[in-house]
């Protein structure tokens, strides 16, 4: 997985030290939009700072992906997929956030809101074959995610709230970085994203926790 993030800048790029190049698909804009823009209140804007900006998903055409990569599987070790979401769907189920899917469901990772009937305002972690799901969020407004497997264990954090764990100890080994979109079927995810990480190799978090205000 990337060490840093994406989303965060005021063009599409990956500031991580594997820089992948990352495409957008559709009409997938940067905007000035974000959960830290201004700092605080009061403050004025400052285009430099690269955690203002977050990245606008239409929910019929639009999403960013990265050249696959083994990066993207995570083996059996822990990892961590975070980031800031602004929800605005309220109306379905089964939108994308995140997919390391390129071919079948055997080791991939995938991260959406709802799940097969349940309430949209949930976040699920499908991962070969078990799935996770998250505290309820809200819409309409900058919500922290993070996805955690810790020791086999699966959470969600939902703003530093996490759900009920499951065990989840498949070999992820699908290659994709997707954002927005299911790999293998045309649904969209509508909203925006800002300072989305993927840290593989450690668990981020083992407990509930304050969000990150800036940058990681």
């Amino acid at each position: 997985f990337p060490s840093h993030d994406t989303c965060s800048s005021n063009r599409f790029r990956d500031v991580s030290t594997n820089n992948f190049t990352v495409t957008p698909i559709g009409d997938t804009r940067v905007t000035d939009f974000g959960p830290f823009s201004p700092a605080y209140p009061g403050a004025s804007y400052n285009q430099s700072d690269i955690t203002n900006w977050s990245t606008y998903f239409n929910g019929s055409s639009t999403y960013l992906q990265a050249p696959n990569n083994s990066a993207f599987a995570s083996g059996t070790g822990d990892f961590t997929v975070e980031m800031w979401v602004y929800f605005t769907d309220t109306g379905g189920t089964n939108k994308p956030i995140f997919d390391t899917g390129v071919s079948t469901n055997t080791g991939r990772l995938l991260i959406r809101q709802g799940d097969n009937g349940s309430a949209a305002n949930v976040v699920n972690a499908y991962l070969s074959g078990t799935t996770a799901g998250s505290p309820t969020f809200n819409f309409n407004e900058w919500t922290h995610v993070a996805v955690v497997r810790s020791s086999g264990a699966l959470k969600i954090y939902i703003n530093g709230v996490g759900g009920t764990g499951v065990s989840a100890t498949a070999n992820l080994t699908e290659t994709a970085g997707i954002l927005g979109k299911f790999y293998d079927v045309g649904i969209y995810f509508s909203g925006s994203m800002s300072n989305v990480r993927a840290v593989k190799g450690t668990a981020v978090y083992t407990s509930n926790f304050t969000p990150p205000y800036r940058d990681w």
